[in-house]
């Protein structure tokens, strides 16, 4: 585990709790995906839940999803394509699941309207998030507050 994240970690937990954690992280998840998971258990702690409940959730997602990545992305919400999505939803599942509000901003991402041009229909891209982008390939917009998706759009430079 990555020498900042354990400090952090033991910042906030007994000896005990952060060699389970630890364990669980050392199945090889990339430093991203420790970070993201170290902040997953903070939050949780702040939240009063116990590590092992956590863990729990957490070994639901090595089931489904990590356990079939390379180590150098998996965890990772910003690897690109559908890995790093399959990433987003992990931790967007965990986090529903326990009810950690905080970690919604990891797949929320702020994009100021002169970020990005588009020419196509009138729409309000000043809070939206990119939920799939590819160069060439189609683009979907979704509003933050759910108000607007549009999936057919193309790209031509990303």
């Amino acid at each position: 585990m990555d020498a900042e994240t354990k400090e952090n970690l033991e910042k906030s937990f007994s000896p005990k709790e952060v060699s389970q954690i630890e364990k669980f992280l050392d199945r090889g998840f990339s430093l991203n995906g420790q970070i993201v998971i170290a902040s997953i258990f903070l939050y949780a702690k702040d939240q009063g839940l116990d590590v092992a409940e956590v863990l729990a959730e957490c070994q639901k997602e090595w089931q489904k999803n990590w356990q079939h990545q390379r180590s150098d992305i998996r965890g990772d919400i910003d690897t690109p394509g559908v890995v790093g999505y399959n990433n987003r939803i992990s931790v967007v599942n965990i986090c529903h699941v326990l009810a950690i509000p905080l970690l919604s901003r990891i797949v929320e991402v702020e994009t100021p309207a002169r970020s990005i041009t588009v020419t196509t229909k009138p729409i309000n891209c000043t809070w939206c998030r990119i939920a799939m982008l590819s160069r060439g390939y189609r683009m979907r917009f979704v509003a933050l507050d759910g108000s607007e998706i549009y999936t057919e759009w193309t790209t031509s430079s990303v």
